[in-house]
């Protein structure tokens, strides 16, 4: 055996130690919020606090949120280990003290602690990972590291059903803190990072603009989220609030000498294209996740177990098909697979369009997996594609800009599919109400009117008769349909952009993938 291959087996050795590494960091952001959710009743009936149930999430979601593109400019100018090290180290500091609190109050600030690491570990994993494998390898490193994400939607829920079952809730935190310690061992003994050549000033009021924009955008989709059919006066002075953030930060960003986010790689058709893409594949599936669920408990009448397993097959499908893109881009290039996703999920959206009151789980399943798949298949290409578009220097930059536009995506798309939700059912009421069929129906139904949670839970489906339960459950049916239907239009617009990317990024130099968009 020659000294090279020797070498070329070590270096093989070590990427394997640090991709199983990342790849748990990774699987630890993701397990904390599948996990959470299923032990959530549990921590409020102790801590009480339940007008602040939703804020446990949400301060969780906005600080992962606003912190993402800070950690990928800090990781391009101080190096990806320290910061991956950094990241795990805060997470696991807000796990720990979210084991410990002793209010509702306490968990939201220590959740917003955690979300800060967790903005870390959305971002810098997959910029390292890009850091230590060849070109032509990292699609293979980034499909296994996208389904991690998958993989912990499977077995959060079941894993925070034993822990509850088993020991106290605060070991859904304390968890983390092994696994935590372990993924930075792994990193610190086998990843060689080379000396950062120069550290440039961080443009630190360009950033404060960033976070400000990003928090009253997250802020208004909340409240859409709450919306009963109009925009309240809190929704419209938020969006003045983030439209001025917004143009401030464009100001910052043109005059920063060394701006968080350089406003000429939106010359890049692959950057900004990319990450539309990212922004609108998000945007429809976290409508699926959210609402998917809702559809089967609600109108199937299944148990909240069984809500969730209509979801797995998606996530399982999502995670293998993340695995199998990986591995086929260098073959094909990141386009293809990309449009490929697209189409598959135009497929579940349009199946979708066809369920009705009565539709079997079967058919929800095959919906579902259909989205997931076409989901898998962009995660890790448009990953590649926006990476390529930049130079190495500015990997982590690239990285996180990607995964804000998903998860902003994801965030932007439940809120206005729940306003659509909301939306359609008023206006269907209120048509049965001018047409005198809602005469016989409970009296108490009419403030559920706009909540479908409520107005199908048991309780209340006890109160009906057969012809008011299907009145009731087609109304709803008919409101999903505007969900799947508004996936569905944002998806076909996701296609047509995806024809203006350029070639395929592993067969182009970086410059030859700056030319501007046409006309």
């Amino acid at each position: 055996m020659t000294a090279t291959a020797t070498h070329e087996e070590a270096n093989q050795g070590a990427r394997v130690r640090i991709i199983a590494g990342v790849i748990l960091a990774a699987f630890l952001g993701a397990l904390d919020t599948t996990i959470l959710a299923t032990v959530m009743p549990t921590i409020a009936g102790e801590l009480g606090g339940l007008p602040l149930y939703s804020w446990v999430f949400s301060v969780y979601m906005i600080m992962t949120a606003v912190s993402m593109p800070i950690w990928g400019k800090l990781s391009d100018a101080f190096g990806k280990k320290k910061l991956f090290l950094w990241a795990v180290s805060i997470f696991l500091a807000g796990s720990a003290l979210c084991g410990m609190s002793q209010s509702m109050i306490h968990l939201i600030v220590f959740r917003g602690i955690q979300g800060i690491g967790s903005g870390g570990l959305a971002s810098v994993p997959f910029a390292l990972v890009s850091t230590v494998f060849p070109r032509r390898e990292r699609g293979k490193a980034l499909g296994l590291l996208a389904s991690a994400w998958g993989i912990a939607s499977v077995v959060g829920p079941l894993l925070g059903s034993a822990i509850v079952l088993s020991a106290t809730w605060r070991w859904v935190f304390y968890i983390n803190i092994p696994l935590g310690v372990a993924a930075q061992w792994i990193i610190q003994r086998n990843y060689r990072e080379a000396a950062v050549p120069h550290r440039e000033a961080i443009d630190y009021a360009g950033a404060l603009l960033l976070i400000s924009t990003i928090v009253t955008l997250l802020l208004i989709v909340l409240e859409l989220g709450h919306a009963r059919g109009s925009l309240s006066a809190e929704v419209w002075t938020l969006l003045a609030c983030f439209l001025l953030f917004f143009a401030l930060f464009i100001r910052r960003e043109r005059a920063a000498p060394n701006p968080v986010l350089e406003l000429g790689f939106f010359t890049r058709r692959a950057f900004w294209v990319g990450n539309l893409l990212g922004f609108l594949s998000s945007f429809a599936m976290y409508g699926v996740i959210a609402f998917v669920p809702l559809f089967a408990q609600s109108v199937l009448g299944g148990t909240p177990l069984q809500a969730g397993l209509v979801i797995t097959p998606m996530s399982l499908s999502w995670s293998a098909s993340s695995v199998v893109a990986g591995r086929l881009t260098h073959r094909t290039g990141e386009n293809p697979l990309i449009r490929f996703g697209m189409l598959m999920m135009m497929l579940g959206f349009v199946l979708a369009l066809f369920t009705t009151y009565d539709t079997s789980v079967g058919y929800l399943i095959l919906c579902v997996t259909t989205v997931g798949i076409g989901m898998g298949c962009q995660t890790p290409s448009l990953m590649l594609s926006v990476q390529h578009s930049l130079d190495p220097a500015n990997m982590g930059v690239a990285t996180s800009t990607q995964m804000l536009a998903r998860t902003i995506g994801g965030a932007v798309g439940v809120g206005v599919m729940g306003s659509a939700v909301t939306g359609s059912m008023l206006r269907q009421f209120a048509a049965l109400e001018a047409e005198g069929r809602m005469a016989g129906f409970p009296a108490r139904m009419r403030e559920f009117s706009a909540d479908p949670q409520k107005l199908l839970a048991p309780q209340v489906r006890s109160l009906l008769n057969g012809d008011q339960l299907v009145t009731v459950l087609t109304a709803f049916t008919q409101a999903m349909h505007a969900v799947f239907l508004t996936g569905l239009i944002v998806i076909v617009t996701g296609a047509l952009a995806s024809l203006l990317l350029p070639p395929s990024s592993l067969h182009l130099a970086h410059h030859q993938d700056s030319e501007p968009p046409p006309a």
